[in-house]
């Protein structure tokens, strides 16, 4: 499996877009690699950490019962999945050798080497609105065929990523969709395909959702990455998103803050 290449990313028909959904579904990253670069990109970028009031423990215990870990964070700058990763390691958040399966977007899935490396380490494909305006994929210009193509894309990937936590696997999920920066989070930042997989789940009480947030200030080899209490889906789905901007938005301060202190203690 290590070596069977990402299908051609094009979204201009339908069959072009189910085989690209078809390669990421169910396919899991491998064990023998996933610790390796998660170590090495600790060591590359030394992620300063800082975890609310008893989530380590929260964690723990989550994974006593074989819970699934959703990794709920806000998109800063490009390298934040790899900042995240090394985070992960410092302080084996996660277990190394399972790691968490990113949603990432299609572009980084053209180069035919990154692709093939990310989508080992767990990445999947994760279809966005802007995508299909890009002439690269070969999108359409009839806006109903657009539509069309851009629903079923959607449909794909939450299944895809619905598919991952039936399996057991741990997630990481940009759910603003694109990088915002340091902009405030709001319930309206959170799009809905977080909130459609939490509902189409077999056992939402099975998962944890814990927010981050990264600060760049003292530099990209030397971030902040901040994490929030471990949240447990609501029995009503759509309260989600403003719990998880709470959350994020708090996780956002605390590593601005601690940016910014003068002498910043260590974690």
């Amino acid at each position: 499996m290590f070596i069977e290449r990402v299908p051609p990313i094009q979204l201009d028909n339908e069959d072009s877009i189910n085989r690209i959904s078809d390669y990421f579904h169910g396919k899991e990253a491998d064990p023998r690699l996933t610790p390796i670069v998660y170590r090495l990109l600790g060591m590359i970028f030394r992620p300063r950490i800082a975890f609310d009031l008893g989530t380590q423990e929260q964690i723990r215990e989550h994974f006593d019962i074989d819970g699934q870990l959703v990794v709920a964070m806000k998109h800063v700058k490009a390298i934040d999945p790899t900042v995240m990763a090394g985070a992960v390691s410092r302080k084996t958040l996660i277990p190394l050798r399972e790691g968490a399966d990113i949603m990432a977007k299609p572009v980084l899935f053209e180069n035919p080497a990154l692709g093939l490396l990310i989508s080992n380490l767990g990445a999947y494909i994760g279809f966005r609105t802007q995508d299909f305006k890009n002439p690269k994929f070969g999108a359409p210009n009839d806006e109903l065929e657009v539509k069309g193509l851009r629903d079923l894309a959607r449909k794909r990937t939450i299944a895809n990523g619905v598919a991952r936590l039936n399996l057991g696997r741990h997630q990481g999920i940009f759910f603003e969709g694109t990088r915002s920066g340091q902009d405030l989070v709001t319930k309206d930042s959170v799009k809905s395909g977080i909130v459609e997989m939490i509902r189409q789940v077999d056992n939402p009480d099975n998962i944890g959702i814990v927010c981050a947030a990264i600060n760049y200030e003292r530099g990209i080899f030397r971030p902040i990455v901040a994490f929030s209490q471990l949240i447990q889906p609501p029995h009503n789905p759509d309260q989600l998103p403003e719990l998880i901007a709470e959350q994020t938005q708090q996780c956002v301060n605390v590593a601005g803050w601690m940016a910014n202190k003068p002498r910043p203690y260590k974690i």
